[in-house]
């Protein structure tokens, strides 16, 4: 649906500046480094605190490393090595730049073209006699100077002179160096010291450069698009330019209208974590989606929310929204009004503390707005649930209440020209157009009821925000800095968790009411019968009283009707859930029955079930159906992975064979029960989750098997009838760890869907049992 634009491409010589590397420093005519590699570099592991940095830098193939793999981070940086970078992080190659005249720099200097480059956007300058001095080492004071002319933006300078005892007062760098330091783009090397004059390295130039993206306002703003990452039901889609189904990995993107059939749901993530889940029979219209850039966790080159827009027309939507480091309003004016003229042609002004381009891009603010017929629901940073309720026979501009409740974070209802505040566990109502939101009242039952039948939903997007959290925080100011960076954001995830509990103690009280049981047939007409009319059936199960059968989608009713072998001459007729007869021609759907009559006059009558995932069937809880192109789909019956309905074990072994591997790799779907039969094979084999599976004999059934991973992640999103796992709560899956099988198998946190980890097979975790049906 959606493509990425590809940058244009650009001359042989300015191709070559943008593929110089970053040198060695003290040599006359350093060795080159390699061109972007996919791999990362071994000397900067994922817990360095440069780690999100480089590689947010590299993915975009603006840092690069050295032949053996390798980044270098502590090593210095020439003259000519920080133009080429420069030139790299700013786009500024320009076709036909004019050639400089250095003369230290001859036209078969490696970075010759990158030198041009940088010299004619402005980033660098020479010596005075025709100079450049490419081997130079730029000190830590040229380097924030340099960052910082990423942006044209204005700021006032900020008097730390009390703070930075190393920079004199009448440096030339002393307020490139305030606002760097201000800004978050360089730190201080220990307390009170910045030491302007030491050489500057490879990984402070990253870091410094990465930061700049991310707060320069010719660089911060990008598209935002969201990826759907589960469809269930029928879910389509409408936009300007073309209309259709969504599925899994189709791109959302502003101007879409999306629309949830019955029994539908739609999950939409965003690169920073944050995300939407529509519930069924909604209608949901992305009117704007813009994307800032931001510094992951991950280290992804990926935007994170700045504002997404999305309109309501009715039904219920979940939204949960990454927590950003920002800056309250105080904290913004708190900025020191003192203006002062920079090196080098520098001239940054501010009429306003509040406008500083850099505490903008941080600055608090709506990141979510929902608009509503009555009114408008909004977010900087949490989890809330709006719903819109449908009026039968109303249209869009005249529907019922509109309902926002908040589980954490910061959330508002407007409306009628008044805005209140939702806090977390509340809920505000707008009831009619020109009305203000009602005051928060903590959840009702009903609101309770549907967060905590989302569960599932909300602790898989708070692991995936506190993955993929942004690093780029607030900075430390410069009395309180000690030579590092400010700690990463606090983990979210068993806040959400445990306001979820706190907040949702009534949610059973909240749920539907049970369906009404079937009424009795009609007196005089011979009732259900209790002999077994319907003796077989092609679609697999026994039509009997009482009994249920299932079949696959999309059967129609003459080929139902002809697979029932019927003993004795009785009529058949197929009726709809109203009592009609279904046309031949008409697909088999749930609640239609199977009329039969003797030729005595009595009559039977049998519902047809057509499974969905969630039913309680055959022992356990439906968890998947096998489709078309599955290894055990039947054109005639469903067929698909039956879970139990409670633990096996609240803590075993994998196995007692801990060393050994047993050959069991597969994680497919229907690879579960061979994997189980190897486990319990195996030689010497006495005891474990497979073992206790495979003798495990349950609600009249006895073929259980432990599940293959892809098998044990069909649980999760029944978890309101199949699972009532608790946070933290890891399952034990037959498949061994491909890393290291012999000694570790792979187990998935229900709670949060597929979060497959590993760990030894001697350890404690919880099994839940499946079967095939």
């Amino acid at each position: 649906m959606l493509k990425t634009k590809k940058r244009s491409k650009l001359t042989f010589w300015l191709v070559a500046a943008l593929c110089l590397n970053l040198l060695q420093p003290g040599l006359v005519q350093p060795p080159a480094e390699a061109a972007p590699m996919d791999t990362f570099f071994y000397d900067v592991s994922q817990g360095d605190d440069l780690y999100p940095y480089l590689r947010f830098m590299h993915e975009k193939g603006y840092a690069t490393g050295f032949p053996d793999g390798s980044f270098r981070p502590d090593f210095t940086l020439t003259r000519a090595q920080t133009a080429a970078l420069l030139v790299r992080t700013s786009e500024s190659q320009r076709v036909g730049a004019p050639a400089t005249s250095f003369r230290d720099v001859g036209e078969d200097h490696w970075a010759k073209a990158s030198i041009d480059a940088a010299v004619a956007a402005g980033l660098m300058k020479g010596y005075p006699g025709g100079l450049f001095r490419p081997d130079q080492l730029v000190t830590r004071a040229e380097a924030a100077a340099l960052a910082l002319r990423l942006t044209k933006a204005t700021a006032p300078v900020p008097d730390f002179s009390n703070d930075i005892w190393d920079v004199p007062a009448n440096s030339w760098a002393k307020n490139s160096i305030y606002i760097a330091v201000d800004a978050g783009v360089f730190y201080l090397k220990s307390r009170g010291h910045f030491a302007p004059d030491a050489p500057a390295t490879r990984g402070e130039m990253i870091r410094a450069l990465a930061t700049m993206l991310c707060l320069a306002p010719e660089t911060r703003n990008v598209e935002l698009v969201g990826t759907v990452k589960r469809v269930a039901g029928s879910v389509t889609y409408e936009s300007s330019k073309d209309s259709g189904h969504l599925r899994t990995g189709d791109k959302i993107i502003a101007g879409m209208t999306i629309t949830t059939g019955k029994d539908s749901e739609l999950e939409v993530v965003y690169p920073d974590g944050s995300g939407f889940k529509m519930l069924a029979s909604s209608i949901l219209v992305v009117k704007k989606s813009q994307g800032r850039q931001s510094i992951l966790a991950s280290g992804k080159a990926e935007p994170a929310i700045d504002f997404l827009n999305l309109d309501l027309e009715v039904g219920k939507t979940f939204i949960a929204l990454s927590p950003a480091p920002t800056l309250e309003e105080d904290d913004l004016a708190a900025a020191s009004p003192a203006i002062a003229s920079l090196d080098e042609g520098w001239h940054l002004l501010a009429d306003n503390a509040k406008n500083i381009w850099y505490k903008t891009a941080r600055k608090k603010k709506v990141k979510v707005q929902v608009d509503m017929p009555w009114g408008v629901a909004g977010a900087r940073g949490s989890y809330l649930l709006v719903q819109v309720d449908h009026h039968p026979g109303g249209n869009f501009q005249d529907q019922g209440d509109g309902r926002i409740s908040v589980l954490e974070g910061n959330g508002f209802a407007s409306g009628g020209g008044s805005t209140s505040d939702i806090p977390p566990g509340m809920e505000s109502q707008l009831s009619g157009q020109g009305q203000s939101p009602s005051p928060p009242q903590p959840m009702p039952p009903s609101t309770q009821y549907q967060w905590s039948q989302n569960a599932g939903w909300v602790a898989a997007q708070a692991e995936l925000m506190q993955e993929n959290a942004p690093v780029l925080g607030n900075p430390m100011p410069p009395a309180q800095q000690e030579g590092t960076s400010p700690p990463p954001p606090a983990p979210v995830t068993q806040l959400i968790l445990e306001n979820l509990v706190r907040f949702t103690p009534d949610a059973e009280q909240g749920a539907p009411p049970p369906p009404a049981p079937p009424e009795p047939p009609p007196s005089g007409g011979g009732g259900h019968s209790s002999a077994k009319e319907i003796r077989e059936t092609e679609f697999g199960i026994l039509l009997s009283d009482g009994s249920m059968t299932a079949v696959p989608d999309n059967t129609t009713a003459s080929a139902f009707k002809a697979g029932l072998k019927v003993t004795g001459n009785a009529r058949i007729r197929i009726l709809s859930s109203l009592g009609d007869e279904v046309n031949y021609d008409e697909p088999i759907e749930a609640d239609m029955k199977v009329e039969l009559t003797a030729q005595n006059g009595s009559r039977a009558d049998y519902l047809i079930t057509v499974l969905k995932i969630g039913d309680a069937y055959a022992g356990g809880v439906v968890t998947y159906i096998e489709s078309v192109g599955g290894a055990r789909y039947n054109q005639k019956i469903q067929t698909g992975i039956i879970a139990a309905t409670s633990d096996q074990s609240p803590g075993i072994m994998w196995s007692n064979i801990t060393s050994t591997a047993v050959g069991v790799s597969s994680g497919a779907i229907n690879a579960g029960r061979n994997n189980t039969a190897l486990i319990v094979g195996s030689a010497g084999c006495t005891t474990g989750a497979a073992l206790l599976c495979s003798e495990l004999v349950l609600n009249g059934y006895d073929d259980w098997h432990l599940p293959s991973s892809d098998e044990l992640a069909t649980l999760h999103g029944v978890t309101s009838a199949a699972v009532t796992p608790g946070p933290g709560s890891y399952y034990w899956a037959s498949t061994e760890h491909s890393g290291e099988p012999g000694r570790q198998a792979e187990k998935i946190l229900l709670i949060a869907g597929r979060t497959i980890n590993h760990h030894a097979k001697s350890q404690p975790y919880l099994v839940r049992a499946v079967r095939y049906f």
